[in-house]
């Protein structure tokens, strides 16, 4: 738990900036937040967030159209908010699948070595 604080911390100070970038920027469609969080949203599908993250990956698709949908109507102040939101959810879904994807490769590694450590005993006895 006590790893997590400092990137908690981190992802904290980022949506602040961005929230305080976007306040001084309000009168212009948020076009670099929006593109940038659908890139992190592609990534953490190509990485395969639908399968390990889904409501992660969910809830960033979500923010991003209704960033979307209030860049459009002139709301440029919610749209930046949503958008980093959908961003930084798009960062959460990645680093869960590559938690999980992680997770699974260690339990095959173990899976491996404990079928070698029997394996050898087998033997061992036999001999």
């Amino acid at each position: 738990m006590k790893r997590n604080v400092p990137i908690a911390m981190g992802l904290s100070a980022l949506l602040g900036a961005s929230l305080l970038a976007g306040c001084a920027t309000s009168s212009e469609k948020p076009t670099r937040a929006l593109s940038r969080a659908e890139s992190f949203i592609e990534v953490a599908a190509d990485q395969g967030a639908q399968q390990y993250a889904t409501v992660a990956l969910e809830r960033a698709r979500d923010k991003l159209q209704q960033a979307n949908r209030a860049a459009d109507q002139g709301e440029n102040e919610l749209a930046l908010r949503l958008a980093t939101e959908a961003e930084l959810d798009a960062q959460l879904a990645t680093a869960q699948t590559n938690r999980l994807q992680a997770e699974r490769s260690l339990r095959e590694v173990q899976e491996s070595i404990d079928t070698l450590r029997r394996e050898t005993t087998t033997r061992s006895t036999i001999n």
